[in-house]
């Protein structure tokens, strides 16, 4: 049974390892990208504001899910590096997927917290500069600007 479990375990340990954990720290909806597409847009002061209290009220919880996302990741590939059992190893791995995903369930309410103080065509302006040279250019694997 070994045999047919650790070729999965070191595929979820290679991808584990792909997956710096210092990426989580800008997730697609949280952080300091937010911060700087709200500090491009056109806001009055009450409504920038109000934009950033939501976001400096959801830092805590985003660095104490970080904390734990690194965490998780560094006993799962301990417990790989270490020989675990398989079980051991996919336990391990799951629970790291429920913490990315808190996580990122957490970034994507923060940007709806955000969205919901905007005026309505500057939440499209937001939407637009949080995609704004996300996934272009060579290091993304798209053509250079």
């Amino acid at each position: 049974m070994f045999r047919r479990i650790a070729p999965l375990a070191a595929a979820v340990l290679a991808l584990a390892l792909a997956l710096p954990a210092a990426s989580f720290a800008r997730g697609p909806h949280g952080g300091p990208r937010i911060e700087r597409a709200l500090e491009r847009l056109p806001l009055d002061a009450a409504t920038r504001d109000a934009a950033f209290a939501v976001v400096d009220a959801a830092r805590p919880e985003g660095r104490a899910l970080r904390a734990d996302v690194r965490a998780a990741h560094e006993a799962l590939r301990s417990a790989v590096e270490a020989g675990e059992p398989a079980e051991a190893v996919m336990a391990r791995a799951d629970a790291l997927g429920q913490l990315q995903t808190e996580l990122r369930k957490h970034q994507l309410r923060t940007w709806l917290e955000v969205r919901a103080v905007l005026p309505a065509e500057q939440q499209q302006a937001l939407a637009g500069a949080m995609r704004h040279g996300h996934g272009h250019g060579p290091r993304h694997g798209g053509p250079a600007r």
